[in-house]
């Protein structure tokens, strides 16, 4: 995907790797590199995909969604972009760990709407909208690709919950809270990267248009937000026990949801880490410059886009639901 040494060095200062270690850090050898190969490809994709037009990704997001929708990393094409021929390795080392089937379209289908959340918020930009805050993060769980990740969990333990299981209120709230401060946590670490190129689709100043507050005191709800969701895991979590007593699971399953948990854990202690860590967050891009790595959007032919107009609509029209 890096198409010049130029390019490869620009992402080595990114020390992807750290971000590896820092959320999986129980992982080790082959599952190790996987995990953070695909944590690698989501950034590097996430770079080219913040365009302000979807009309611009929606041929190379239909030519990655192809693979997850039919279960098959060989579905390419010959003039297949780097992103698609990446995602296929990717997705044929995770089929060969073995996981059932109903994993694998889990997994699939979370990966999916990752992609397609890009297509939303392009559209958003398009069109001027600003979602509410409450509509941006029920997008943003996506667009982080969290949930699709946490699925890597499993392949450390061999668990292979129903989704009944899965998605039980108490867990699925859990993974929710967790979500939600991943994608806070980069956002507020993130906020000056974006508004160097005018990109309104972030927390801060949403938060600052919906309740008319400075970037101040928008970043100050924003952590509020964060601890809320972390108080929030924290009193699901003990909560757990006589959930699992009410609920008809084998011990293996009583495991497999321990391991869910502590991967959860791992998610929020490692994603603060690594974005306190990483010059990624470090940066501040020219004024106008639409991504850090410019040399990706060149070679998409990514335009940069028009700034953001003052007067523009609140909360979401029937065009961009």
């Amino acid at each position: 995907m890096a198409r010049t040494e130029e390019a490869a060095d620009l992402w080595d200062t990114y020390r992807l790797d750290l971000w590896g270690s820092c959320v999986w850090w129980y992982c080790t050898g082959d599952l190790l590199d996987l995990v953070t190969d695909w944590g690698t490809w989501g950034v590097m994709l996430d770079d080219v995909l913040e365009v302000h037009d979807p009309g611009l990704i929606r041929g190379a997001v239909d030519e990655m969604n192809e693979i997850f929708e039919r279960n098959d990393p060989d579905a390419l094409g010959d003039d297949s972009g780097p992103f698609a021929v990446a995602l296929s390795d990717l997705w044929r080392r995770t089929r060969d760990h073995g996981m059932s089937l109903r994993w694998q379209r889990r997994t699939a289908s979370r990966f999916s709407r990752f992609l397609d959340s890009y297509l939303r918020d392009a559209a958003y930009r398009r069109d001027g909208v600003w979602p509410t805050v409450e509509h941006y993060l029920d997008n943003r769980i996506w667009s982080t690709a969290s949930l699709a990740n946490m699925c890597f969990n499993d392949l450390e333990h061999r668990c292979d919950l129903s989704d009944d299981i899965v998605m039980h209120p108490v867990l699925h709230a859990m993974q929710r809270a967790t979500g939600d401060h991943i994608a806070l946590v980069n956002d507020i670490t993130g906020v000056h990267r974006e508004a160097s190129w005018n990109d309104h689709i972030n927390v801060v100043p949403l938060i600052q248009r919906q309740y008319r507050c400075t970037q101040e005191e928008a970043i100050a709800r924003a952590v509020t937000m964060a601890d809320q969701r972390m108080h929030a895991f924290l009193a699901l979590e003990r909560a757990l026990p006589d959930l699992c007593a009410h609920l008809d699971v084998t011990p293996e399953e009583r495991e497999c949801i321990g391991h869910l948990i502590r991967g959860l854990r791992s998610w929020l202690s490692g994603n603060i880490e690594y974005h306190l860590i990483s010059p990624r967050y470090e940066e501040r891009p020219l004024p106008a410059s639409r991504h850090t790595a410019a040399w990706m959007t060149d070679a998409f032919c990514v335009p940069t886009p028009a700034p953001i107009p003052a007067s523009i609509p609140q909360g979401l029209t029937a065009s961009t639901t």
